[in-house]
């Protein structure tokens, strides 16, 4: 492959120089295009996709051929070379979208592993002895924040968007066959009522610990609500019980939070500017007893 890779890169070399030159003629041209094409599309399968990587390549071959474009080949040439490029953008559509998927279904297997461990029938007696988030949302959690700084540095914000899109509405899915297939082995009342209350917490400090991440906050925070939704479903919600949804409305509440006390806070100074003096009359004739 490498020898191939080197003739293809000598063959363009030598086109170039001899386009410079005038001597290279049409069959010529087309053989450095396609190798272009192949040298490319390699590059592509071998270090990874970039959104960026046609670009470069039409301009080559534009600066390769233009000469024999403009005032030799004709309109003939223009076909042929708008054919490769037209072929090339689809292998590498093609290959985009594989890779996409590659990359989603990475970090959905990921969340059933830490799914499979997380809402385990032997744990969920135990849950309630717990003082902090579970460890495994919180690995799903890491694997999510890691896997979207990976792509943001190779990829465009639309492309991850789209992942994560797909990987949020698998996270779902991957969410209720657990849980049905967790609870048809469970009959203890104690690790239901451990779930019912567990779950929606767990799912909570899942929000809180993404919602930094803007651009995917949305897709997210539907996928949350979506598997709130769904452990109502199962777990049904004791008569009176508020439905775990609501956990999200609190989360809002508590974010909004902050900026309320604030404004508050900025207000007291007015009025305790005037508190103070009326108070003031009565504690100086104390000092003086």
């Amino acid at each position: 492959m490498l020898i191939i890779l080197q003739d293809r890169y000598r063959l363009v070399d030598e086109v170039v120089k001899r386009s410079r030159e005038g001597t290279a003629d049409l069959e010529d041209i087309i053989d450095a295009a396609y190798a272009c094409s192949m040298l490319s599309l390699q590059a592509l399968k071998e270090g990874g996709y970039q959104l960026r990587t046609l670009r470069p390549l039409e301009s080559a071959i534009r600066s390769e051929s233009g000469y024999w474009l403009v005032y030799k080949g004709g309109p003939g040439i223009r076909i042929v070379l708008k054919d490769l490029l037209y072929r090339l953008k689809a292998e590498m559509s093609e290959h985009k979208g594989n890779l996409m998927r590659k990359l989603g279904d990475i970090l959905v297997e990921r969340f059933d592993h830490h799914c499979a461990k997380w809402l385990s029938a032997e744990k969920a007696s135990r849950a309630g002895q717990r003082t902090g988030p579970n460890e495994n949302v919180l690995k799903i959690v890491n694997d999510v924040s890691s896997m979207h700084r990976v792509l943001m540095k190779s990829l465009s914000s639309k492309c991850v968007e789209l992942i994560f899109s797909r990987v949020f509405v698998d996270f779902g899915s991957r969410f209720e066959a657990r849980l049905l297939k967790e609870k048809d082995q469970v009959d203890d009342a104690t690790v239901l009522e451990s779930w019912r209350t567990s779950i929606p917490a767990d799912l909570g400090q899942m929000v809180v610990k993404l919602r930094p991440i803007a651009d995917i906050r949305a897709r997210m925070e539907a996928s949350v609500k979506e598997m709130l939704s769904i452990t109502d479903r199962i777990l049904p919600p004791k008569d009176g019980e508020p439905p775990s949804g609501d956990i999200l409305q609190l989360l809002d509440q508590a974010e909004d939070g902050p900026k309320s006390t604030s404004s508050s806070e900025e207000e007291t100074p007015a009025d305790a500017s005037t508190t103070p003096p009326a108070a003031a009359p009565a504690a100086t004739p104390a000092a003086g007893d």
